[in-house]
């Protein structure tokens, strides 16, 4: 079940961080470079800093496509004590119809797990990091 979700998610992990550390400013490595760093310290004290916020995107994104993706849990855990809770929600759904105190209770389940991962990765979602650390 792993396998398939990180081949899922990597073709959209590789385009997003790409595109955003194409998009620092050369001018930190060079300076970087100048004060004595090597390839490795520049990438590890530079550019890793730098890239938080879109690891955390990716993050996010990652794990809420994957946590909410019904119909690869639906074909690959066919034995029913392997189902995820997602699926118990498709079921509850069409098998209880409209019982809504069992589906606010399900739901709330859901919600959890996804509002403690944004929680703890909102902080590193900040547009424009780089904002100013370049003069000119």
């Amino acid at each position: 079940m792993i396998l398939p979700q990180v081949a899922g998610n990597l073709s959209f992990a590789i385009i997003v961080l790409s595109g955003y550390i194409r998009g620092l400013p050369i001018e930190l490595e060079e300076s970087a470079f100048l004060e004595g760093c090597g390839p490795v310290q520049i990438f590890f004290k530079v550019i890793v800093p730098l890239t938080k916020p879109s690891f955390a995107t990716v993050a996010i994104f990652s794990f809420l496509w994957s946590y909410n993706d019904l119909f690869t849990q639906m074909f690959f855990l066919g034995r029913p004590e392997a189902r995820p809770i997602t699926r118990l929600l498709n079921e509850l759904t069409s098998n209880e119809g409209t019982d809504y105190g069992l589906m606010a209770a399900a739901v709330s389940l859901v919600v959890v797990p996804v509002m403690v991962v944004y929680i703890f990765l909102q902080k590193y979602i900040i547009k424009g990091m780089t904002a100013g650390a370049v003069k000119g």
